[in-house]
C-alpha cells in the first residue's frame, strides 16, 4: 500500500515491512527515522491487510484494527485523551499506554489497537 510519503509491504506469511518518511511514527518502528529500504515492523504478526494513509498506517490482524502515525485529527480512531501531550515537543505513546518524549504531539509510533473497534466484525 502506498501513502504520500511511505509504503507498506505485506508478505504472504503476514509480516509487514515499511519504508519512506518516518515522521509522526507512520512507519511503525517506534521512532521517526526515515527508512530508505524496507524494514520489518517487528511488533506485527499475522497481518491480513494494510493501508498507508497520508501520515498514518493501518493494519488488520485477527479481526483487530491496529494503527500508528499521526493522530491529531482522529486519523487513528484512538481517543486524543489517550494520546494527548503535556510537553511542547509532544509525547510518544507506546503499546500499553506508556509515554516518553520528545516526539510530535499526538503521535503513536508503534501499532496499537483501535479500542472502539475491539470485537466488531
Amino acid at each position: 500500500s502506498c501513502g504520500a510519503e511511505h509504503t507498506l509491504i505485506l508478505t504472504r506469511p503476514g509480516r509487514v515491512f515499511s519504508c519512506g518518511r518516518g515522521r509522526f511514527g507512520r512507519l511503525g518502528h517506534g521512532e521517526e527515522e526515515d527508512q530508505l529500504q524496507p524494514k520489518l515492523i517487528v511488533s506485527l504478526e499475522e497481518i491480513s491487510a494494510v493501508s498507508a494513509g497520508g501520515t498514518h498506517s493501518l493494519f488488520v490482524s485477527a479481526g483487530k484494527l491496529l494503527a500508528c502515525g499521526e493522530a491529531g485529527h482522529g486519523e487513528l480512531g484512538i481517543p486524543l485523551s489517550e494520546i494527548a501531550s503535556n510537553s511542547a515537543h509532544g509525547t510518544i505513546v507506546r503499546e500499553g499506554g506508556s509515554r516518553s518524549g520528545p516526539g510530535h504531539s499526538h503521535m503513536v509510533p508503534t501499532p496499537r489497537a483501535v479500542p472502539v473497534l475491539q470485537g466488531v466484525r
